[in-house]
């Protein structure tokens, strides 16, 4: 019982620069009377290449794959619950998700996220989120990351970027972390904290982060996803945040690839 015209597109674009590997990016739209703004939005990534600021490029091919469904494929983010809002380092934090999809009854998304062996104890927050909403949290918690310093750097968040059929579960630190280089380091040493929060900061590739980034898990699935929820989780760890800080063991984050829904039969216009 759609309405007339509506439609869901999802484009896997491919772009291949001189010199370079292929990049892909996908994305999901859901649209009426025409698929116009899904070709669009798929050409984005080729258009801040060609007119990004750091160097020239030289595009030798361009792809576009597309796949359409008339039929809304939209779901909204409604609740979130967890099994204990108490958890340990190393607990494995089972959370169901509740969404509703468009014109369909509710339905629940099971998942699980490790608490991180090194967690330290106090509160942290539970998120799960759509794409354009986790992208929005993203910049305003980590602003030197998402700002391209150099062409590499934005092929890379190009493609990190996520497709709006994926559930971003995060569960966030409330304590701030840091960006070197363009890198995130979600426990960098005292020293080096020191640094960034003194006359030396400077909001180039180098900056404090408003909180860290625990543990992430990309959810894909059928529907463009919608909204966010969110919800408190107290660690119990043995850990001070003093103890934590251990300079010789920093590790950036690494990225996340998306779990990936199983196919059903696509009509492909």
């Amino acid at each position: 019982d759609h309405a007339e015209g509506e439609f869901a597109v999802a484009t896997r674009t491919t772009i291949q620069l001189a010199d370079s590997s292929p990049m892909t990016t996908e994305s999901q739209f859901n649209g009426k009377e025409s698929p116009i703004e899904a070709i669009l939005g798929a050409f984005v990534p080729l258009d801040l290449l060609i007119d990004n600021k750091f160097e020239p490029v030289s595009v030798e091919r361009v792809s576009l794959d597309m796949t359409i469904k008339h039929l809304p494929q939209a779901a909204d983010i409604i609740g979130m619950r967890v099994n204990n809002e108490v958890a340990r380092p190393g607990d494995a934090l089972e959370t169901a998700i509740t969404v509703q999809p468009y014109n369909a009854e509710p339905l629940t998304l099971t998942e699980t996220l490790t608490i991180p062996q090194e967690t330290a104890s106090g509160v942290a927050l539970l998120f799960a989120c759509d794409a354009d909403v986790t992208a929005a949290i993203e910049t305003m918690r980590a602003q030197a990351k998402y700002t391209p310093q150099d062409l590499e750097q934005l092929k890379r968040l190009l493609q990190e970027k996520v497709n709006r059929n994926t559930l971003v579960l995060s569960l966030l630190d409330l304590k701030p972390g840091a960006v070197i280089q363009g890198q995130e380091f979600p426990s960098p040493p005292l020293s080096m904290m020191s640094m960034l929060n003194s006359g030396r900061r400077f909001s180039g590739q180098n900056s404090l982060t408003r909180g860290r980034i625990l543990a992430r898990k990309l959810i894909g699935t059928e529907y463009v996803m919608s909204g966010c929820s969110a919800l408190p989780i107290r660690i119990d760890g043995h850990l001070t945040e003093t103890d934590a800080e251990e300079p010789g063991q920093m590790q950036p984050v690494q990225p996340i690839e998306p779990m990936q829904p199983k196919e059903e039969g696509d009509e492909t216009e």
